[in-house]
């Protein structure tokens, strides 16, 4: 992974029952640089082609796919090729400290990161008061 970026800014409390409000996880965008290694040129051009070719065939990862703590969700990874332009790919390589290789970048949307918080139980509002008086004049 090369890259994380948040997909919205916006972390309100999401209620979790009538008491308990519980965080929303973090939607993030994680990018991944995928590079073959090989003993030969040809064969890297071979293995990039194959992991292209699979990716491509499941873009989508539901269900069944998905492992660990996304197994039991009715989470969706999507995974899409970038194209990334020679600036991009040379501020890659740069950070990675290695000279450029045979490489693509894919992005997996929307992955979600739950947060470490507890659920917080809080008082419900049962009634609300308004109080409203008309202003005649200012003096």
């Amino acid at each position: 992974m090369w890259c994380a970026i948040p997909t919205s800014s916006i972390s309100l409390p999401n209620a979790g029952g009538t008491d308990e409000f519980v965080r929303r996880p973090l939607p993030l965008e994680l990018h991944y640089l995928l590079t073959p290694i090989a003993q030969r040129p040809d064969d890297e051009q071979l293995l990039l082609g194959r992991a292209l070719q699979t990716l491509h065939d499941h873009a989508s990862l539901e269900g069944t796919a998905l492992r660990d703590t996304l197994a039991a969700t009715n989470a969706e990874l999507r995974l899409v090729l970038e194209t990334l332009n020679l600036e991009e790919l040379t501020r890659v390589w740069q950070a990675l400290q290695e000279s450029y290789q045979l490489s693509v970048s894919y992005l997996a949307q929307v992955v979600e990161v739950d947060s470490a918080h507890e659920p917080v139980r809080r008082r419900v509002v049962l009634e609300r008061h308004l109080d409203q008086r008309q202003i005649l004049a200012v003096s």
